[in-house]
């Protein structure tokens, strides 16, 4: 169902739909980075999202289309040459459609599906897409697409005809300078980042899709830098030193990068400052270069943090357990897809990270393998072992999270104590007294991405479940659904508290058996088409079923989100009750939607109301924008 309690699996169909800009990301960075770690694939774990679209059911997606063309400066009308092509599309993780101009800077892209697509030219100095994406916000699929439109001409592909396209590379300004140290000697190696001021706080920046603007990049045997390809905004510059903060010589998997640099955090803003609050903005426009960005590395004495960690329940040192650090007052001058620094407890619990700057860190503690292939959920015949069997398990240990402050001295002696998971366990039932499913699942979704903590358990037969070495913090219950079946989630509580309303907060090592989770199996459905206002079929059209009682407004549980197909056919499902459609605009997002957003767009709202087990057709048109 489509609210933030319930999630369906199809078959074949992908869990969340990303960002083509988060996917050619994600890949590119896994042929970059994936032969140091030893890997070759980067793995993508789709996590369950608030919102869900049906597709209609053996939907066939041409992919004969042909887009040619020719690539030229905007500026020359000269050919790009020899660089690469892509076909980026908004609604799709891909895979995307990648080729090369010849020497006239023609290209030809083959087999193209359906769709509306960027065309991407991706060569040095030329303003791309995911130059205006933050990869934060990318990754929690917060970017802003009406952005993109507003500076990319999109393509539109039908899967059958070829498309003729002239692309006009534009291009990025650039900034440049020398960094050195406070004698004057040329500060060599030397990571530099460049990073977005914008909407009063600083964004990542990605220019294009080689190394140094992933990973930062470094001063030559000079000193010198040079940054291309920016859209015009406001910037700051920072340079980071190369430290040894675990005392291993260098020899971190982050710091085998080489040229792009580990994660120092011994850091430099321009001009002079050791905080990106405090640094000097730089106006850039396209097509124009900011030089002399020049940054004397900050003389400063540097200290150790040290400390050991113990199990609360032993009070015993534990050992093996990894401890990685991120400065929380510069948070932005971490590289990209580069690991944090960290280091492993010894056989006293103990741990050293050295030549720190003074400053706000967060530790993040990660217990030793605990056994990862046993599973306290299951018996020996991998059935679902019951509460009481469970109940005698000893509770693996769960990560934390600590804060320190350096301050002037070394920073000796920090105690960290490691805890148990919680067990959260209770019972589904099924309004009417009807059978549960089959394969149902309770998801217990962390609210806190960083830390991915989610806990996912099958519902027993008699309906109980139980979920154990569940960390403390914030969570959302979601039920999951293995069939395209008509329910839906009615009712989630605990203590007497309503937590489709409400998150589930869940103390530390705490026990919690009386969550009662009632599904209802008379779910309503709305289906249709969707037009744009000249009454042509639209795909990709977001829209969402808010419920009319503004009381409900902030229940995001009651929100009912779906999008048209390929076809232009939309199909959404949930709960009863009187709604009101709304179309989401260019850049809105769902996980953005509240009560001031409801609150704008609700007089211009159609109603529709959905009875029980009711089958609705309705065809939408979406309103001008």
């Amino acid at each position: 169902m489509n609210n933030s309690n319930v999630f369906r699996l199809f078959p074949g169909a992908a869990l969340v739909s990303h960002a083509a800009l988060v996917f050619v990301l994600i890949t590119t960075i896994s042929v970059l980075v994936g032969p140091v770690f030893g890997q070759t694939t980067i793995n993508i774990q789709e996590i369950p999202s608030s919102t869900r679209t049906e597709k209609a059911p053996n939907e066939i997606v041409p992919a004969k289309s042909v887009v040619r063309g020719r690539a030229v400066y905007d500026d020359t009308n000269r050919p790009v040459r020899r660089a690469r092509v892509m076909l980026l599309e908004m609604n799709s993780k891909g895979p995307e459609r990648l080729g090369r101009t010849n020497g006239s800077g023609e290209f030809q892209l083959k087999d193209v599906p359906a769709g509306t697509y960027f065309v991407m030219i991706d060569v040095s100095g030329v303003i791309t897409p995911l130059s205006f994406v933050d990869i934060e916000d990318a990754i929690s699929e917060r970017f802003d697409v009406g952005q993109l439109k507003a500076h990319f001409d999109e393509v539109v592909v039908d899967g059958i005809h070829d498309v003729t396209v002239k692309v006009r590379a534009h291009r990025g300004g650039a900034i440049s300078g020398k960094v050195t140290y406070s004698d004057g000697d040329p500060a060599i190696n030397v990571r530099v980042n460049v990073m977005r001021k914008k909407d009063g706080h600083i964004t990542r920046v990605i220019t294009n899709l080689n190394p140094t603007a992933v990973f930062g990049i470094q001063t030559d045997d000079r000193g010198m830098y040079r940054v291309v390809g920016l859209p015009a905004g406001e910037y700051i510059v920072s340079a980071a030193e190369s430290v040894d903060h675990d005392g291993s010589g260098g020899g971190q998997a982050g710091d085998y990068l080489g040229m792009y640099g580990g994660d120092s955090l011994v850091v430099t803003y321009y001009q002079g400052v050791a905080k990106a609050d405090d640094a000097s903005v730089i106006q850039v426009n396209e097509g124009q270069e900011q030089n002399e960005v020049n940054i004397n590395l900050v003389d400063r004495v540097l200290h150790t943090i040290s400390g050991t960690v113990v199990t609360r329940r032993d009070e015993a040192p534990l050992t093996n357990a990894v401890i990685s650090i991120a400065g929380k007052d510069n948070v932005s001058a971490t590289p990209l897809f580069v690991p944090p620094t960290s280091v492993a407890t010894d056989e006293q619990g103990a741990f050293t990270f050295r030549e720190m700057p003074d400053g706000v860190y967060e530790l993040t503690i990660e217990p030793p393998s605990q056994g990862d292939d046993a599973d306290t959920n299951v018996d020996d015949e991998a059935q679902p072992a019951s509460p009481a069997t469970i109940a005698k398990t000893k509770k693996p240990l769960t990560r934390k999270r600590q804060d320190v402050t350096v301050s002037g001295n070394d920073l000796t002696n920090v105690a960290i104590v490691m805890t148990e998971g919680a067990n959260v366990s209770g019972r589904v039932t099924v309004e009417g007294d009807r059978p549960l499913p089959r394969d149902l699942q309770i998801l217990l979704k962390s609210l806190d991405r960083q830390l991915g903590d989610d806990r996912q358990q099958l519902v027993q037969p008699d309906g109980k479940f139980i979920i154990d070495g569940v960390p403390a913090g914030a969570f959302d219950i979601v039920v999951v659904f293995a069939e395209n079946e008509n329910f839906y989630v009615k009712t989630i509580t605990s203590s007497g508290a309503d937590l489709m309303n409400d998150h589930f907060l869940i103390p530390e090592s705490s026990e919690i058996n009386n969550v009662r989770v009632v599904i209802s199996g008379d779910g309503a459905t709305l289906s249709g088409k969707i037009l744009n206002p000249d009454g042509e079929l639209t795909r990709g059209a977001q829209l969402v079923l808010i419920p009319s009682d503004p009381r409900r407004w902030r229940a995001r549980a009651t929100y009912l989100f779906g999008t048209s197909d390929n076809n232009g056919k939309y199909s959404i499902s949930g709960a009863p009750g009187d709604y009101l459609i709304i179309f989401l605009n260019a850049g809105d997002q769902p996980r953005t939607i509240d009560e001031a957003w409801i609150r704008v767009r609700v007089a211009t709202a159609q109603g529709v109301m959905l009875m029980p087990s009711q089958r609705k057709t309705m065809d939408l048109t979406v309103p001008t924008q």
